[in-house]
């Protein structure tokens, strides 16, 4: 009777955990250790990140389920675990339907109660995640953007006041003085904010040409 209670307790605990694997919301899998590395338990979700069905998956290696470029990926992944990592974490973006989509994928080892050992891998899709985390960067770039630009306004108004002040007032002194040397002194001042003036103007208009990819 004990025996049999056992048993139905780890029948009913056996199939618990396998409801939980099969309706995670994130993709579950378990690889041998060996060097080919195969399948020997994927859940829905993972076989869906990996666009195939459930026994295309077990039993096979990632050489036969992804393109080359992911399955080389994903075996180095494997081989450092092997080698003595404890856990591995990297981030995976296949195309899904034709969508791109982004995964963050932790594998580690574990031990079995027979003492062997498999791997352990678990993908959270973090799609959302990367676009918030994007849009909130190109927010912050435009805010920043913004700030440099308003910068750069007040500082060239500043700039360029300055000239025109030292313009406006020797001219008016150039009206009034009668004494030879002054009127060359007020001409040379005049002369020399003119060209300061002009670089301004100048080094604005190549900015701009800069900006909109012309210069």
């Amino acid at each position: 009777l004990e025996l049999n209670r056992a048993r139905e307790e780890a029948l009913l605990s056996n199939q618990i955990l396998n409801e939980l694997i099969e309706k995670m919301p994130g993709g579950m899998y378990i690889k041998e250790t060996n060097d080919e590395f195969r399948y020997l338990r994927a859940n829905k979700a993972f076989c869906e990140i990996a666009g195939r069905e459930q026994l295309e998956v077990i039993g096979h290696t990632d050489f036969e389920i992804f393109e080359k470029e992911f399955a080389e990926q994903y075996h180095i992944y494997d081989l450092r675990l092997v080698a003595g990592e404890t856990v591995v974490s990297y981030e995976s973006s296949p195309v899904i339907n034709g969508v791109k989509e982004y995964w963050h994928v932790t594998k580690s080892i574990i031990k079995t109660l027979d003492g062997n050992t498999v791997i352990l891998g678990i993908a959270n899709n973090i799609t959302k995640l990367r676009e918030n985390i994007e849009l909130k960067a190109a927010k912050e770039k435009a805010e920043l953007s913004d700030k440099l630009k308003s910068a750069f306004l007040a500082n060239m108004s500043h700039e360029i006041r300055t000239p025109l002040n030292a313009i406006v007032g020797f001219s008016d002194l150039l009206v009034d003085t009668e004494n030879i040397e002054e009127r060359r002194e007020y001409i040379q001042i005049v002369k020399e904010n003119n060209d300061l003036l002009l670089q301004l103007i100048s080094d604005i208009l190549d900015l701009s040409k800069i900006e909109a990819g012309t210069f």
